[in-house]
């Protein structure tokens, strides 16, 4: 295997100023629309699984109160208490059941609540996804110190996501390999990304300036 290193450098992309409308229009709403229409039809499919086996249940929306979910619905309608058997609540983290209770204040429901704040989560994640990286298969992801940027290894190259303009650019030069790249990782003391590749070595991304 070719071991050689150092691949290319440079200022890492600056968050270019744009209106609201036109960050809208750049979403990935192929992943969007498949998001949510997973989710649609496992919803679809739990209702009519339950209508087919029983005639009695608590209630179409009591179907999805199990597991964990029924500590993330007391935590929002009780809070975090650290007596009694509700002790076990507290290794779940807070932000979730806030925006639940928050949800139910309109929507006079915690498990409605629930299910609108995980719809909007699922939305949002399919939103920030994919900004400019094409499909394909991500086999390794990497932050650096202050969580600005995100390097990921895919079979498209390499290629950095920049929080602030919330789009992913590519870091292949003309001197890098056009092979899968299969493994990242972030050295702190030299500032650089060293990046694995199938066949090809380590490249290294040496970063000149970050935002």
């Amino acid at each position: 295997m070719n071991t050689s290193a150092a691949a290319t450098e440079g200022p890492v992309p600056r968050a270019r100023e744009e209106g609201w409308f036109a960050r809208i229009l750049r979403w990935d709403w192929e992943t969007i629309r498949l998001v949510l229409a997973i989710k649609l039809l496992f919803l679809t499919f739990g209702i009519q699984a339950v209508a087919a086996f029983t005639q009695k249940h608590r209630g179409w929306l009591e179907l999805w109160n199990n597991w964990d979910s029924t500590h993330y619905l007391k935590l929002a309608e009780h809070g975090y208490v650290a007596a009694g058997d509700s002790w076990v609540s507290l290794v779940f983290f807070p932000l979730y059941p806030w925006l639940v209770r928050l949800v139910a204040f309109v929507a006079r429901d915690y498990m409605l609540a629930a299910l609108i704040v995980s719809g909007f989560a699922s939305f949002a994640a399919a939103t920030n996804a994919t900004n400019g990286l094409p499909s394909t298969v991500v086999y390794d992801m990497v932050f650096n110190p202050n969580e600005t940027l995100i390097f990921t290894a895919t079979e498209a190259g390499p290629y950095v996501y920049v929080v602030s303009s919330n789009l992913w650019y590519p870091l292949a030069g003309t001197a890098t390999p056009a092979i899968g790249y299969i493994a990242c990782d972030y050295n702190v003391l030299k500032n650089k990304v060293h990046f694995g590749t199938f066949g090809r070595g380590i490249w290294d991304f040496n970063i000149t300036s970050q935002p």
